[in-house]
């Protein structure tokens, strides 16, 4: 990592992260609780078609904080 080329936008960031898999669902647009609401559906059906065993709830806007998503001063 002290190799590495540091970014010139401070609002990048590189670390190490573990290994894991993630189901996501990729839309575009503005976001709504309803658009939410609706692809959260489609994502939860996915899991349960796939027989797949979540370990976290779904993560969507209204649940992230940015900043949790940037790196310390």
């Amino acid at each position: 990592m002290d190799t590495l080329a540091q970014p010139l936008d401070q609002m990048s960031f590189s670390g190490l992260y573990l290994a894991y898999k993630a189901a996501v669902i990729r839309y575009s647009g503005t976001w709504s609780k309803k658009r939410y609401d609706t692809y959260k559906a489609q994502l939860d059906k996915f899991i349960q078609e796939k027989k797949l065993k979540p370990s976290t709830e779904a993560v969507g806007r209204d649940t992230t904080r940015f900043s949790d998503l940037l790196p310390p001063p």
